[in-house]
């Protein structure tokens, strides 16, 4: 749900991508902002860009964290952000991943008191897996019935489906994505046959031009091309729940004008 003021507008969040910030239903105030204006790790809210065929001002609105500039090398190795070689976690408390193993005669309702989500037991008894910040799975291992608690993760190399840019040539995931440059305005990114769907939705859905691979050559407004110079900034957002997000690690970038702008205020449901 999106409510219009004047410089400001409510947004509903609509799902758990974003905890433990925000839980599905939180109301948060964003006011108006030019990305010039939104720093990193800011909560923008965003016209998604997943709908490719439908006008900017009628795609569902989404919150998420404003993590890469245009022009920003980025790379997520096992899990911790890198912003031009440089780690670069957020300020914001973060969700993963853990699997519990306990010994017999664990008693799983003590996990309903601790401050997680998504609950399942995976083995009758004695494993558990749930979403939780990284200082709350450590006090969780304290308890004396626990075995251990430990992050899950994908592998290095792993390909994972529905990770951008969906390309056999990107064998990335949401534990290890990149490195990745993000597009900037007048900044020439290189076109082949390999990391062509990396801009695919950038040239031919974002900036408006016509675009087709043959014989392993690219094709831009029917002329062979090596080279394209976007328009307009690029942005690359993350969820706070990493490992249930839908984030640019999904979605790719995230075009300036489709950022309306920065929270300001928030409250419950």
């Amino acid at each position: 749900m999106v409510v219009l003021l004047t410089n400001f507008l409510y947004v509903q969040v609509s799902d758990n991508t974003m905890l433990p910030a925000y839980d599905k239903g939180h109301k948060i105030l964003i006011r108006h902002s030019k990305p010039a204006n939104i720093q990193r790790w800011d909560v923008i809210a965003y016209h998604s860009p997943e709908l490719a065929d439908k006008e900017i001002s009628k795609k569902p609105v989404r919150v998420s964290r404003l993590a890469g500039f245009p022009g920003d090398t980025l790379t997520i190795d096992n899990k911790v952000v890198y912003l031009n070689n440089v780690r670069a976690n957020s300020p914001s408390k973060r969700y993963y991943k853990y699997r519990l193993s306990a010994h017999k005669g664990f008693d799983p309702k003590s996990l309903e008191k601790q401050p997680i989500h998504y609950l399942s037991e995976v083995i009758d008894g004695m494993a558990w897996e749930f979403h939780t910040t990284p200082s709350d799975a450590a006090a969780i291992q304290r308890n004396d019935e626990v075995i251990t608690v430990r992050q899950l993760s994908q592998l290095r190399g792993q390909r994972q489906e529905g990770i951008f840019p969906q390309s056999r040539f990107f064998p990335w995931n949401e534990s290890y994505f990149g490195p990745l440059v993000v597009p900037k305005s007048g900044q020439p990114v290189n076109l082949n046959y390999k990391n062509y769907k990396m801009y695919q939705r950038l040239i031919s859905v974002y900036e408006g031009h016509q675009m087709y691979v043959n014989n392993r050559k690219i094709y831009l407004d029917g002329e062979e091309a090596t080279t394209f110079v976007p328009e307009q900034d690029y942005y690359f957002v993350l969820d706070d729940n990493r490992d249930d997000g839908n984030d640019s690690r999904h979605m790719g970038f995230i075009p300036a004008d489709h950022i309306l702008g920065k929270k300001t205020w928030q409250h419950a449901k």
